[in-house]
């Protein structure tokens, strides 16, 4: 059923592309009479672009999958594109692999674990590389008492 609606859209989307490509050359003259080029070869590339652009934006607009008052124990749990709402965490190894953002909301920690791994355990390692340069850090001091300042207000 999904595939269905998916290529419904590609019509429509290719029908409204080749409505504008015919139009405007009728409006601005962009196609002499002497070409004779199909429509539909000019409008090829134009709903490539339009089907590119729609599938990015529906890959972007997931939604986070909800996880309400769920508790969890010695276990890994990946936080990637999930909203944890009233949950317990006992001796939980939270995973944040920086893919997705996540939310905890209300929810209870009984002596967690944090994991960066990923792009965000790659992130860490820098920012503990560029630490080990004493350029750099007085610049990742300032940065971590702002952290520190923003989550004691």
């Amino acid at each position: 059923m999904e595939k269905i609606n998916h290529y419904k859209v590609e019509i429509i989307i290719g029908l409204i592309v080749q409505a504008i490509v015919w139009v405007s050359s009728k409006i601005f003259g962009i196609l002499p009479s002497s070409v004779l080029v199909p429509i539909w070869v000019l409008s090829v590339p134009i709903i490539f672009v339009i089907l590119g652009f729609f599938i990015v934006f529906k890959a972007r607009s997931k939604k986070m999958k909800d996880q309400v008052k769920k508790e969890f124990g010695t276990q890994k749990v990946i936080l990637d594109g999930k909203r944890f709402t009233e949950c317990k965490f006992n001796h939980t190894e939270l995973v944040y692999r920086g893919e997705k953002p996540f939310e905890l909301n209300r929810c209870e920690f009984n002596n967690p674990r944090l994991t960066f791994s990923g792009c965000a355990g790659n992130a860490l390692q820098a920012l503990n590389d560029f630490y080990k340069d004493v350029a750099f850090k007085e610049t990742i001091d300032k940065t971590l008492n702002n952290v520190k300042m923003d989550n004691s207000t």
